[in-house]
């Protein structure tokens, strides 16, 4: 029996060593995994190239992503001229905040730069735009830049597109904190407060219904006696001798 022993490759001066076949992150987004049975001291040339068109998909998925959140809130929003009426959420101040940080999120950067270098923007009718052409030579000149402006973390001096919409998504939905969370929670507030108040009334109204009903018994039973005096007078009235002139 004879103790296996990690894959090593060397890169430079440096050897590298991994539990398995795959070596990860030789570079940003660079895997190298051999092939078993390679023969040792055999020797490999890796060229590295740009893909400009993952990082254009990339781009383009977020730009996708934000349109579906703003179109989402759109229609829950929305105001039909032809039957004049507006949908339920239409006045939700919570959905209108959400989309305004969406935008925010596109529109502005910590630093204060635009992501219009980048091919990303905004239009006059609220939805966000992405210029595919603009972006390619922007990649083109400085990749290293578009990265950042695309998906710097949320750590970093100037946080990208990606970190900065993953932000606006958690300071909506979070399920405690959230701006949506937080209106859900109030509205709930409000509907049991309304709730505990119409089941009081409730109370109130069958207690008075009670004593009605009481008072129009008892008054039953006066009229019927009323009644029956009123029977009795008229029969001592007709039985008194007429008077004649």
């Amino acid at each position: 029996m004879t103790a296996g022993q990690d894959a090593a490759i060397t890169v430079g001066t440096d050897t590298i060593h991994s539990a398995s076949n795959t070596f990860t992150g030789l570079a940003t987004g660079l895997d190298v995994t051999l092939v078993p049975g390679t023969v040792a001291g055999t020797s490999v040339d890796i060229t590295v190239a740009r893909d400009a068109t993952s990082a254009q998909a990339a781009a383009q998925g977020l730009v996708d992503a934000a349109n579906d959140i703003l179109s989402t809130i759109d229609k829950l929003t929305a105001y039909d001229a032809t039957t004049k009426t507006s949908n339920s959420l239409s006045g939700a101040s919570s959905l209108r905040d959400a989309r305004s940080r969406v935008l925010d999120a596109v529109s502005r950067t910590v630093d204060g730069s635009s992501m219009a270098g980048v091919g990303i923007g905004t239009d006059r009718y609220g939805k966000v735009t992405f210029d595919p052409v603009k972006f390619a030579s922007a990649y083109a000149a400085n990749p290293g830049t578009v990265a950042g402006a695309l998906g710097a973390p949320s750590s970093s001096a100037v946080p990208g597109l990606a970190a900065r919409l993953a932000l606006a998504g958690k300071t909506i939905s979070d399920p405690t904190t959230g701006v949506l969370s937080t209106d859900i929670s109030g509205r709930q507030t409000s509907v049991s407060r309304m709730q505990s108040s119409i089941d009081g009334w409730d109370v109130k109204l069958k207690a008075k219904q009670d004593a009605l009903s009481r008072q129009y018994a008892s008054l039953e039973v006066a009229l019927g006696k009323m009644q029956d005096q009123s029977s009795w007078l008229s029969g001592q009235i007709a039985s008194l001798p007429s008077s004649s002139s």
